[in-house]
């Protein structure tokens, strides 16, 4: 699988077929989580880490903290990597 970084969004492709992706947009000091979305015939095969992953490296390499407008990647982080987060996320 390869994740392609738009600058909007990560798209996910496996084989040439683009199978997910994951909004975002940068916003000031934070990054903003919008919206993560994989085909239904991949889910539970993890191929949303693969996305997340992708989502944790820019965090890294701008450092930038997250603002998750999506539900499930806030509820993702908070169980997972809470330290990505803007304090205000956090549970």
């Amino acid at each position: 699988m390869e994740v392609i970084d738009k600058k909007i969004r990560f798209d996910l492709v496996n084989e040439g077929e683009n199978i997910g992706y994951l909004n975002y947009a940068i916003r000031g000091t934070d990054i903003d989580a919008i919206f993560i979305y994989v085909d239904p015939s991949y889910r539970g095969t993890k191929a949303k880490n693969y996305l997340l992953d992708e989502l944790m490296k820019l965090s890294d390499s701008t450092n930038k903290k997250l603002y998750c407008t999506c539900t499930f990647m806030k509820g993702w982080f908070n169980k997972n990597k809470p330290e990505y987060l803007v304090e205000s996320q956090r549970s």
